[in-house]
């Protein structure tokens, strides 16, 4: 029997980076289009309190050829102390942790933030930078508290190559540290920390650790620019000459300094805008993009409303409809309408700031994307999920957990093209989730490029076109045969178009666009694949 459904708001694709009547993303839809599978995960161990609260890819540590990664766990017990802090150094292959560093006492929260460094000390193994912004310093007989401190260890061996130590108490340098690339022209990665209001930011160079610059108040320095925590405007950006301070450009900020949360986090965006400088990507509320020439906003993205929005950002491998790169913003304390999950991670595009995905915890007392980093191999995106502050607050014992995310499109086709004159069989096959087994597939064809229809709250990786809206009422084209139908008990189907030579003439030099989505008749729609494209060639 035919359900009629009913196209909410459409988005259609006009040129390159443009959108006309987009709608804005739906957080009732998980994704538009397709879905995330944890590959695998690796747990926090006993009183590894907050485990992924911080992450850094640190290289091969191990020496196996893949990727291993630093964990910050800063309310982990160490020796009954209260909340000394650790950071893991976990392989990337199995989750097999290959040296465990401690904080120094109790409530020093080592391991708040970690960077990667590059190999500072030149034994091919690449070294880790590690906040502990509880850190408690001894001046004779008197302690000074929370002053903070930031500590460089080889990743070869876990030895302790510098430190830099707060000044006054309360000045908790540690809330964030990066990697400020090679500010200095030296050809190594410059480390770049930061504390509270009124202990600033403080620059210093890769192996001299030589002092570079300072920043009073709360400013943070990224590859040697410098921006304003209270208006992200950027305020004098240094020249790779840092000792001479010279000007290279800088914009007024006028909105008061604020405390730095050490939420705020960078990374690297690649050339965004193609002038040969690299671009800046900067965590907060909103996310932006900098140009690393002029620093000019290239982009924005808004939390609306979701807590802890930039919190972690980083730039993915994938590229968008328009060939450039996506990237990850998270929400750590985001919650869904039900308010069932906290914690989300948002996919957007840096062409024009669309939001292409969520990924969202799926329980309570979740914490995702505290930490964040780019995958490699069997993983795109690596996820902290450090659950609850407590124990208590949980009710039992959690620990953290780092999650090896993938994307799955539920949608494969064999063909990218396809010749007119030749023709040929087009094969589409849907793997849904085993939730979705005894639902209706229903296959949707667009011959209009990428965009969005949106059916009920489903958002439809599809630009609304007449073929699309023959499809909903149930015409398709001729010759095209699984357009509707139930799921296997894997949530598995497929559909193709016996394309005959020389037929669709009119469809030469576009692209036949497929997606599906899944319908429970007492429900309605429930989840979307994404769009796979099929060239017609002459």
């Amino acid at each position: 029997m035919f359900v009629p459904f009913t196209v909410i708001q459409t988005s259609v694709l006009l040129i390159p980076g443009f959108f006309f009547g987009a709608s804005p993303p739906i957080l009732a839809c998980p994704q538009s289009g397709g879905g995330w599978d944890a590959e695998h995960h690796v747990n926090g161990g006993f009183r590894a309190y907050g485990f992924g609260f911080s992450l850094a890819a640190v290289g091969d540590v191990n020496q196996d050829s893949i990727p291993d990664y630093a964990v910050g766990s800063p309310q982990a017990t160490y020796q009954d102390q209260g909340q000394t802090g650790a950071v893991y150094l976990v392989s990337g292959v199995d989750g097999e942790y290959l040296q465990i560093l401690y904080g120094s006492s109790a409530d020093a929260r080592f391991g708040h933030s970690v960077a990667a460094l590059g190999d500072l000390n030149q034994d091919g193994v690449t070294d880790f930078a590690v906040g502990e912004p509880g850190y408690d310093l001894m001046d004779g007989e008197d302690l000074i508290p929370d002053v903070g401190r930031v500590q460089i260890f080889s990743g070869a061996n876990g030895n302790r190559l510098a430190q830099h130590v707060g000044e006054n108490g309360g000045d908790r340098f540690g809330l964030a540290v990066g990697n400020a690339g090679d500010v200095d022209r030296s050809g190594k990665c410059d480390l770049i920390f930061a504390g509270s209001a009124q202990a600033g930011a403080k620059l210093f160079a890769d192996r001299s650790q030589r002092l570079l610059a300072a920043f009073e108040g709360s400013w943070t320095a990224v590859g040697g620019m410098v921006f304003d925590r209270g208006s992200g405007d950027s305020i004098p950006v240094l020249s790779s000459k840092v000792q001479d301070r010279t000007l290279v450009w800088d914009f007024d900020g006028e909105r008061p300094l604020q405390e730095f949360p050490g939420g705020l986090d960078f990374a690297d965006a690649g050339d965004l805008d193609l002038d040969g400088f690299g671009d800046l990507l900067v965590g907060d509320d909103p996310c932006r993009i900098w140009s690393g020439a002029t620093g000019d906003l290239l982009l924005s993205v808004h939390g609306q409303g979701r807590a802890g929005f930039g919190q972690s950002v980083c730039l993915l491998d994938r590229l968008d409809a328009f060939g450039l790169p996506t990237f990850a913003v998270a929400a750590p304390q985001n919650q869904d309408l039900n308010r069932e999950s906290a914690g989300s991670v948002f996919l957007f595009s840096s062409s024009n700031g669309e939001q292409l995905e969520i990924y969202s915890a799926g329980r309570s007392f979740s914490y995702l994307g505290s930490g964040m980093v780019a995958g490699s191999g069997d993983a795109e995106l690596i996820v902290g999920d450090p659950g609850p502050s407590s124990p208590k607050m949980a009710g039992d014992y959690r620990p953290g957990k780092i999650m090896f995310l993938n994307p799955r499109p539920w949608i494969f086709c064999p063909l990218d093209q396809v010749s007119m004159e030749a023709g040929g069989l087009i094969l589409f096959d849907f793997n849904f989730p085993d939730s979705e087994h005894g639902t209706e597939k229903v296959v949707l064809l667009s011959y209009s490029g990428p965009g969005v229809t949106e059916i009920g709250s489903l958002q439809i990786p599809l630009a609304t076109d007449p073929m699309l809206m023959n499809c909903l009422n149930g015409n398709y084209p001729e010759d095209f045969f699984g357009g509707r139908g139930p799921l296997d008990e894997n949530g598995d189907g497929s559909a193709f178009f016996r394309w005959w030579p020389g037929l669709h003439g009119g469809m030469v030099g576009r692209s036949l666009g497929c997606a599906a989505f899944s319908f429970d008749p007492g429900s309605g729609p429930r989840r979307a694949s994404q769009a796979a494209y099929v060239e017609i060639l002459p």
